[in-house]
């Protein structure tokens, strides 16, 4: 009976212990981890092989990668379902270029277990940088770029684009310079010239395209000059010349003036040449005629081709006084007037006019003499001087050679030319209200004699009416103490004839012999 008893118990007891022995010997399965393939810009295939189960279902099992340390099930992670055996997973949505590191894991009642670790990086876009801009000329330029990694995927495309914007893609203008690694060089054509252009080397694999830095360059173009106004004008000459602003980023080979009487004179016309390089320079225009308007341009050559200034106006001069003052002149019927009052302050023999200020010593005067109004000598340069009547009758002569002060009978033959003493002052003012007090009545210059207004100078030094009225001596004396003149003003088309004390000031206007 009791061997009976001892046997059931060991029994028993050995059913105990081994239930106990298999708690105890539950692992974690054991796996490895399958090599990365597939690998593109933001995808690739890995996964793995459930080795050992460990004893215990298997209840979930993939992959888990970082880029930033080794994986857990806490990152990124599939889930390929439960049991043993082989699987493969796809990891999505990575960064492009990026190094990765992927662990098979599987998952029991014992934990959770990884395979080895595997690194791999994902396939990124090419690394290109753009090569400075060379050989620029004004319509082309040569460009390209050095490719210094594909990224891990074939160099299917690349070139160079550009724009005036910066930052050009491949959208805008571009060449293509086939494909692989290779450095290459490309015509920028059909540029502008003198503009500013961005640049970029551009490469394109399986991933994407990338681009070199941003490179700015200019066409060159031709030279930009302005012209200088024309100076020391004479019957048949005058002084002009050009600034070079920039030579177009090519050398001057030519420079100079050139003109015309037409309104856009070029090289193929009267010019100067004044050598090469960027200095600025003065020209003179010879053997031209008197009287006559002419247009003139400074122009600039380059390898681009020849750029002109603006065009300027000018006349030269009819008549020169003793000073070299020049005067123009317009012919009225059949009288040749100056355009301008007279400015002189000698004779025609040399002696000079004496220069009177002061008030009280010139209305005491019974010799000639001359002031300016209000003593300013600017007023003159544009008016024209202020004279006595004594000057004027002067026999050393106040006129140029071959012209004369115009007599009352001349001015009488003008004024009964333009229609009688109520129209004529209008035929005879410059237009406008430049110089001229609103409203200048009546004011056509139909006649070309702009006549301006520059007031006049009465006893005691009383200076009057400047932009209000003008008035001119004539040659013939009223009688011991007064002469004849004529005077136009801003309120009416008259023409006015008057006599006037002959110490008092007016202007002068000549009419030729």
């Amino acid at each position: 009976m009791n061997r009976i008893i001892n046997a059931y118990l060991l029994v028993i007891l050995t059913t105990l212990f081994t239930g106990c022995l298999k708690e105890e010997t539950l692992l974690a399965p054991q796996l490895s981890t399958a090599n990365v393939s597939a690998i593109t810009g933001t995808s690739a295939t890995s996964g793995g092989s459930i080795i050992s189960d460990g004893g215990g279902a298997i209840t979930a099992k993939g992959v888990c990668w970082s880029s930033t340390g080794s994986p857990t099930t806490a990152d990124a992670k599939t889930n390929e379902g439960e049991g043993k055996g082989q699987f493969s997973s796809n990891l999505i949505d990575l960064t492009d270029g990026t190094t990765y590191r992927v662990r098979a894991y599987a998952i029991n009642s014992a934990g959770t277990a990884y395979g080895a670790e595997v690194s791999f990086t994902t396939l990124g876009k090419p690394i290109v940088s753009t090569k400075p801009v060379s050989d620029i000329t004004s319509s082309s330029a040569i460009g390209g770029g050095t490719i210094a990694s594909d990224g891990g995927a074939a160099i299917t495309a690349k070139g160079i684009c550009w724009s005036a914007a910066i930052n050009p893609t491949i959208a805008d203008t571009k060449t293509s310079d086939g494909d692989g690694l290779a450095q290459f060089s490309s015509v920028l054509s059909g540029l502008t010239e003198n503009t500013m252009y961005h640049v970029r080397a551009y490469a394109t694999n399986s991933v994407g395209t990338s681009y070199g830095e941003d490179v700015l360059f200019t066409t060159l173009a031709k030279p930009t000059v302005t012209t200088k106004p024309v100076t020391a004008i004479t019957l048949t000459a005058g002084t002009s010349g050009g600034n070079i602003v920039n030579d177009g980023g090519s050398p001057i080979t030519s420079k100079g003036i050139c003109w015309s009487t037409s309104p856009l004179p070029t090289v193929n016309d009267n010019k100067t040449e004044d050598g090469t390089g960027t200095d600025n320079y003065l020209s003179t225009m010879a053997n031209l005629s008197p009287n006559t308007t002419y247009y003139v341009r400074a122009y600039a050559v380059n390898a681009f081709g020849t750029s002109y200034g603006a065009a300027v106006a000018f006349a030269t001069y009819d008549v020169m006084d003793i000073e070299g003052n020049g005067y123009h002149s317009v012919t009225i019927g059949t009288q040749v007037w100056m355009v301008e009052d007279l400015k002189v302050t000698k004779y025609r023999n040399g002696d000079p006019i004496p220069n009177v200020t002061e008030g009280t010593a010139w209305g005491n005067l019974t010799s000639g003499a001359y002031c300016d109004y209000d003593n300013e000598a600017s007023y003159s340069a544009i008016y024209g001087r202020i004279y006595n009547w004594y000057a004027v009758d002067d026999n050393r002569n106040i006129a140029p050679a071959g012209w004369h002060v115009a007599t009352q009978a001349e001015w009488n033959t003008l004024v009964a030319f333009l229609g009688g003493n109520n129209v004529a002052g209008g035929k005879l003012k410059e237009t406008g209200t430049t110089h001229w007090q609103s409203p200048n009545t009546g004011a056509t210059n139909e006649t070309g004699f702009t006549a301006l207004p520059g007031g006049a100078r009465g006893f005691q030094n009383v200076y009057s009416n400047l932009g209000i009225d003008n008035s001119w001596w004539t040659a013939t004396a009223n009688d011991a103490t007064t002469a004849f003149g004529r005077y136009v003003t801003f309120s009416t088309s008259n023409c006015f004839a008057y006599s006037v004390g002959k110490e008092s000031g007016s202007h002068v206007r000549c009419v030729k012999d």
